[in-house]
């Protein structure tokens, strides 16, 4: 053999052996093994070997090993995309356990706890399915855990920016005191009703540490009974979009920079019906308290990077807004006019002021060195200090009144 085909022989060997079938390849488990193949003989410490699967299995599922060594059908393989299922999935301790593959349904998780047992891996997806026409409850006992880079969404159709809807998928939680979804450095959690169960404890909050990496809630329809609706604290940034908060008892939303600076970019979102408990001193206004959201750092200077745009802070009991921080924080729906009237519009809505409590509610409530709350849309234009406004407020440049009472 020369020339060309000489040079070409190892060439063709090695392709060759990329079909050989691994039939007798050592394993430590199924999914070492091809389709159509298990592994035989695995034990702690000690590989088994890929064999030929001789027992027919329904469609959907795929033959395996059981706890008994023997040849069984089972769900097979699921990832990166995990689906559960709170009434055609089934639970993990089942007989035949499911993996969070697509189909059957049967093969799905019935929790949510479970489901994202499973897909701990960065870039993995747990995905809700199985509701049509009718809306689809997964109760929570204790606390859902997004780990880093996960995301927990499902198969609805999303909502319009700013606009009510109904959301098919919804996560309920227990009366227990415990925060009912926690959100790692990077995870998102999109297209639900997050429904809390106490209102001692958070329904969403993120747990990132020191991590970076962005949490991203978008889509979501946050009420029942909480103490606050979305929490956010840590060095990773947060990105709260199209979504609405209502019905918590000590504010809809804390950004708290308590123990380090914060970042946090609110877009589209209605912020309504929420109650306030926790007060702050407020320069020349006494104690105060913020239903609709509150920005505080505490007793630190830390530094708060805000960025809000078309939202509606309005109908919260006691402040729409209260800032509480050591520098200056941007409230700012734009630049100039064309954040009244652009598409997406960028201006915020402040309104709709609980006058029933005392002192009375105003938009925004400020003992911050500096709030720039210019170009958002007030019931006054411009907006009138003392009655739509306390503290360092920036808001002279302000969009044409308004006052549209949103409804979560």
């Amino acid at each position: 053999m020369t020339g060309k085909l000489a040079s070409l022989a190892p060439i063709a060997l090695a392709l060759a052996a990329c079909t050989v079938s691994t039939s007798g390849a050592q394993c430590d488990g199924d999914e070492n093994c091809q389709t159509g193949q298990r592994c035989v003989g695995a034990a702690a410490g000690a590989p088994g070997s890929c064999q030929a699967c001789t027992l027919p299995c329904p469609a959907g599922l795929t033959c395996g090993t059981g706890s008994g060594g023997q040849e069984v059908c089972v769900c097979p393989l699921a990832g990166p995309v995990y689906y559960a299922d709170a009434v055609g999935g089934s639970a993990a301790g089942s007989t035949n356990p499911p993996t969070g593959a697509q189909s059957p349904p049967a093969c799905r998780f019935k929790s949510l706890q479970d489901a994202l047992a499973a897909a701990s891996a960065p870039g993995s997806v747990v995905k809700a399915t199985g509701a049509s026409s009718t809306s689809m409850t997964f109760s929570v006992s204790g606390t859902l855990s997004v780990s880093p880079q996960v995301t927990l969404t499902s198969d609805a159709p999303a909502c319009a920016a700013g606009k009510a809807c109904t959301h098919l998928y919804a996560i309920a939680g227990s009366s227990a005191a415990s925060t009912l979804i926690r959100l790692g450095a990077g995870a998102t959690l999109s297209e639900f009703e997050v429904q809390g169960g106490s209102s001692a404890a958070n329904a969403v909050e993120t747990n990132c540490g020191s991590n970076s990496g962005t949490v991203t809630i978008l889509d979501v329809k946050v009420g029942g009974s909480s103490k606050t609706g979305v929490y956010h604290s840590g060095a990773c940034p947060l990105l709260l979009q199209a979504s609405t908060i209502t019905g918590a008892a000590d504010s809809g939303i804390i950004l708290d920079a308590s123990s380090n600076a914060i970042s946090a970019t609110l877009t589209g979102n209605v912020v309504t019906k929420n109650n306030a408990t926790s007060t702050h001193f407020i320069s020349g206004s006494g104690y105060r308290a913020g239903g609709g959201m509150v920005v505080t750092s505490g007793a630190t200077s830390n530094a708060v990077v805000l960025a809000a745009h078309g939202n509606q802070f309005a109908g919260n009991y006691k402040d729409q807004v209260l800032v509480f921080v050591g520098g200056n924080v941007s409230l700012a729906g734009g630049a100039d006019p064309s954040a009244c009237t652009g598409t997406p519009v960028m201006s915020n809505y402040v309104g709709c002021y609980d006058t029933t409590s005392s002192p009375a509610g105003v938009g925004v409530s400020a003992s911050a060195v500096g709030v720039d709350a210019s170009w958002n849309q007030w019931p006054r234009d411009p907006p009138v200090s003392g009655t739509d406004y306390v503290g360092p407020v920036t808001a002279g440049s302000a969009c044409t009144a308004g006052s549209t009472c949103p409804s979560p």
